[in-house]
């Protein structure tokens, strides 16, 4: 199948995707007001926190040596790896926090597991069954909770991640056909996670740089600051629906491709193409009156608009850095990522308690969205100076 066919499938999944996530901020906020929306916020950046260690063995890395070492093996080991670190992390979290454990675990087992079946799809390039069930996870998540809300008076929050995690993991198995034999070798373990903990480390650094504003809310403002400021981040982030769809394909295609000449022009091509899309999104989210926002959501989202526009040149930033950074996951270059991470991860923490303080909600806003295009910066940098690297290399032999 070629680059279009491919971008053409992955963005109608993702877009599809977007419009359910965007209706479940909707009714989970019209349900459970800015509170409701506050714990769901805090759960999903705890969950991903945990992704973040399991996908040390069963993330990118999994992706990338699965068809090296054999899919059942490696699938296999990376479930395992994905329930261990989901018990031990949600174990740790809910030390420190009022929260749920079993819940935080289903959920960050759930997430992981989801995005293994998808990656293996993705490698065997099986590109349309692999958008067919991140869509259908999406549509039938939100289905589920409005049938409930429909005909049931009171339901708590929790009953929003209890869907969820029934939906990831039911439809999940329908994609799976592995039979059990055995898992890695001990030197194969080491090689995934020599190659994941660089990876990983990389996405911890950008984790807390996107997301250690949550935490700096959370206990400096109130639990309604962060439902009103994890569904504008929401809002943002809908905007890298292209980015992430040309960036799997681009990582999917990279990995088996051998000229590095044809890898730099599909980046760059893949990158203007996900500056159009992400600019075309952040215009229409511009674009919507006032009036809409608060109708849909209610008084306490009134400033979305203003608090989107400081972040929007960030959000526009990564939605082209992100294509850059695939590039490099598929050379397997991640010391450029981890720095680009380190560095968006000290604004952040520098930053963010400084403008809350100042600025309360708009501070994190600004803190993040400076975050954004310092450590997209980095790495648009290093796009180009690798650019540069190739083609002398290949004048050279020439």
């Amino acid at each position: 199948m070629s680059d279009h066919k491919d971008i053409r499938t992955t963005m109608f999944s993702k877009v599809i995707g977007l419009f359910a996530s965007f209706g479940l901020v909707v009714l989970s906020t019209r349900i459970w007001g800015a509170e409701g929306r506050g714990y769901i916020s805090i759960i999903l950046a705890d969950a991903a926190l945990i992704g973040v260690l399991s996908n040390l063995l069963a993330g990118s890395s999994a992706m990338y040596y699965m068809n090296k070492f054999g899919q059942n093996k490696v699938f296999f080991s990376s479930v395992f790896w994905i329930l261990l670190t989901s018990i031990i992390g949600s174990a740790i979290l809910t030390f420190f926090q009022p929260l749920n454990f079993w819940i935080l675990c289903l959920l960050a087992f759930a997430i992981s597991f989801h995005t293994l079946v998808v990656n293996q799809l993705y490698v065997n390039q099986k590109f349309r069954k692999a958008n067919f069930l991140s869509a259908f996870v999406q549509l039938l998540f939100i289905g589920s909770v409005f049938l409930f809300w429909r005909f049931k008076n009171e339901i708590s929050w929790e009953y929003y991640f209890v869907v969820q995690i029934i939906s990831l993991i039911f439809l999940s198995l329908f994609f799976t056909n592995f039979y059990f034999k055995g898992f890695l070798s001990r030197v194969e373990y080491q090689t995934l996670f020599q190659y994941g903990w660089r990876n990983e480390l990389s996405y911890i650094f950008q984790f807390l740089s996107y997301r250690i504003s949550y935490f700096f809310i959370y206990y400096e403002l109130s639990i309604s600051d962060l439902g009103v400021f994890g569904v504008i981040v929401i809002f943002a982030e809908s905007i890298w629906v292209a980015s992430r769809s040309l960036s799997t394909v681009l990582f999917a295609k990279q990995i088996d491709e051998k000229g590095e000449i044809a890898a730099i022009q599909r980046a760059q091509k893949f990158a203007i193409y996900s500056f159009w899309f992400s600019l075309m999104g952040i215009l229409v989210i511009l674009l919507i009156p006032d009036s809409v926002i608060i109708s849909l959501f209610a008084k306490e989202f009134s400033s979305t608009k203003l608090i989107f526009s400081i972040l929007a040149p960030g959000v526009l930033a990564i939605a082209v850095s992100n294509i850059y950074g695939h590039f490099f996951a598929a050379e397997n270059n991640q010391s450029i990522l981890i720095k680009k991470s380190i560095a968006g991860f000290l604004i952040s923490l520098i930053l963010t308690p400084l403008l809350i303080y100042q600025y309360g909600i708009l501070g994190a806003t600004a803190a993040m969205s400076i975050s954004y295009l310092v450590s997209s910066a980095v790495l648009i940098i290093a796009f180009y100076k690798r650019k540069k690297e190739i083609l002398e290399s290949e004048l050279f032999n020439s």
